[in-house]
């Protein structure tokens, strides 16, 4: 799926996109964790960023093999453009 992650509103959007994806893959509790911390923490932007980034870097660790190449790219972009929203 191509991703454009301009906003963080892209992603949330996408944090929903993995929750459902490792739904499907049998990892409910990877799932859950996702989309509860995308919809149920009150931080700043700067604090969901960063915990995101993490998150991230813990699922291409921890499940790499689960998921496929286009799946570990987008990670991949995603924490890339986390990295330079915060270098600006």
């Amino acid at each position: 799926m191509k991703w454009d992650f301009n906003s963080i509103n892209v992603l949330k959007e996408f944090a929903e996109y993995i929750s459902k994806t490792f739904d499907s893959l049998g990892e409910a509790e990877l799932a859950k964790e996702v989309s509860d911390f995308t919809y149920n923490s009150f931080t700043t932007s700067s604090e969901y960023l960063g915990e995101y980034r993490i998150l991230l870097q813990k699922i291409i660790q921890e499940k790499k093999n689960k998921i496929d190449n286009e799946l570990y790219e987008d990670i991949q972009k995603a924490i890339n453009a986390i990295n330079k929203a915060f270098s600006s």
